[in-house]
């Protein structure tokens, strides 16, 4: 199933049974392949009491592509730490810890792991990067750490799970975090 019928499936129970119905969507509408999902959604998101996303960045977006949904129903719910809890984060030297020049940037790939989300063509296009940067790359590989189209030096795995402190500590160590979904090229 796609990932988002379960906000379809959702809004129609509420519906069915004169419920609120809550949106909660960390994803943008569009992102969906199959337009009966994209549009059930859609229908549902206008249908709820609150819609949540998890940044403000997000709003605009997600009021441009559900049209009618309401400002004034919107929250924001951060899916990231919130500044009170980076007190804990541990102090690592990722350059260190992942035997890279200690003089190079980390550019943090923070996205699905999936074909959907263009890995194909960043691990292609990084290599043509200035040699000061490495693709750190978070996540169960699904081959493309060994495959040889695609593995390069400065492009490094880490697929063993990372505490949420572990987490922080790279982001705040990592010169910028990149995502990039091929359905949504328009948000370059």
């Amino acid at each position: 199933f796609p990932s988002h019928d379960s906000s379809s499936l959702a809004g129609r129970i509420a519906s069915l049974k004169g419920a609120d119905y809550y949106y909660l969507s960390d994803e943008f509408p569009d992102i969906n392949y199959l337009r009966i999902w994209i549009n059930a959604e859609k229908r549902y998101a206008r249908l709820a009491k609150r819609w949540i996303v998890p940044d403000e960045s997000r709003v605009d977006i997600t009021m441009q592509q559900i049209k009618g949904i309401s400002l004034e129903n919107a929250l924001v719910l951060p899916n990231a730490p919130l500044l009170e809890s980076l007190a804990e984060t541990v102090d690592t030297n990722w350059n260190s810890q992942l035997n890279i020049p200690l003089d190079s940037s980390i550019v943090l790939y923070a996205g699905g792991i999936d074909r959907e989300n263009n890995i194909e063509l960043i691990l292609s296009v990084f290599p043509l990067t200035s040699s000061e940067y490495y693709l750190i790359m978070v996540g169960n590989s699904k081959g493309y750490a060994t495959n040889p189209l695609y593995k390069h030096k400065r492009i490094v795995w880490i697929e063993s799970p990372l505490s949420d402190e572990e987490l922080v500590s790279l982001h705040q160590s990592s010169l910028c975090i990149i995502a990039f979904y091929s359905s949504m090229i328009w948000l370059q």
